[in-house]
């Protein structure tokens, strides 16, 4: 299944950038949804860099006139130390991404239905259908 995906961001930097006017085609590796969480993708991909060096460069392949960027969080889960955010940041930029956008939150996916942030303030909590806690 995994295979359909990449086909997926394939096609769909190759028609962005055949529809043209576009500075970036950006990868959204940052959203703590569950709702995209649960596809494996948005923040959870941040578990995955392997992955997402795949997809950046079959992105990549596919816009080679229009910069494809990734917009991520500093850590999912359990990765979120330094050491492993710039793995992530060296693994998008292995696959072809020249610019990234780093979200100062973390993500925590704790399961298919909450997830937690971390904010400079303090520890919050959010679920979905709910405002901050």
């Amino acid at each position: 299944a995994a295979h359909k995906s990449y086909a997926k961001k394939r096609r769909a930097a190759a028609a962005a950038e055949a529809y043209g006017g576009y500075d970036e085609i950006n990868l959204n590796c940052g959203c703590p949804s569950p709702k995209v969480s649960e596809r494996c993708f948005g923040a959870r991909l941040m578990l995955d860099p392997e992955r997402v060096r795949r997809i950046v460069s079959s992105m990549v392949r596919q816009a080679s006139k229009t910069e494809v960027t990734v917009k991520c969080r500093i850590g999912a889960d359990d990765r979120d130390s330094y050491a492993e955010l710039c793995e992530f940041v060296l693994a998008c930029k292995a696959g072809g991404a020249r610019h990234l956008v780093i979200c100062i939150h973390a993500a925590f996916l704790l399961n298919k239905c909450s997830f937690f942030f971390f904010f400079n303030r303090g520890r919050r909590s959010s679920k979905p259908g709910c405002g901050f806690v």
